[in-house]
């Protein structure tokens, strides 16, 4: 996945598209009625959405799901939110955000590990970069960790 630009997160949080959505035919979960206006929206949105699409699904290995997992975790929530999220609530979430190629076999402990980093994103622990291809990696150099 790339780090998503400002239209984009904006787009996700008001329709409440997700790659699940989209996949499953589950637009009873957003605020579109279908593939039809979900592209007419993304447009507005200065999105094309089969691109998009295809941006959010590209990666299938586990190292870009956990950096995904926590950058996800941390768009659509607050570190307060993040700290009130139970395990479960928040494997939920990530399943409902990305199924398929994604959280579906993931565990509550594979979604503590991902909210406990996103919680160190929105602490500065932990920050969101880009490679030259603009795929999104954490930078785990800034963390400041004290083992007792």
């Amino acid at each position: 996945m790339k780090v998503l630009k400002d239209n984009e997160i904006k787009f996700l949080k008001d329709t409440g598209f997700t790659p699940t959505v989209y996949a499953c035919d589950e637009w009873y979960r957003s605020k579109l009625k279908d593939d039809a206006d979900a592209e007419e929206k993304a447009r507005e949105y200065g999105i094309e959405l089969s691109s998009f699409y295809n941006m959010l699904m590209k990666e299938h290995d586990s190292i870009s799901l956990e950096n995904e997992a926590a950058y996800i975790l941390y768009i659509f929530f607050t570190l307060e939110q993040l700290a009130r999220l139970s395990d479960a609530d928040a494997l939920k979430f990530l399943r409902d955000w990305k199924y398929y190629l994604g959280f579906r076999k993931w565990s509550e402990c594979d979604a503590m590990v991902a909210r406990h980093e996103a919680e160190r994103i929105h602490e500065g622990f932990t920050k969101v970069t880009s490679d030259a291809d603009g795929n999104l990696w954490l930078d785990y150099e800034e963390k400041v960790d004290i083992l007792f």
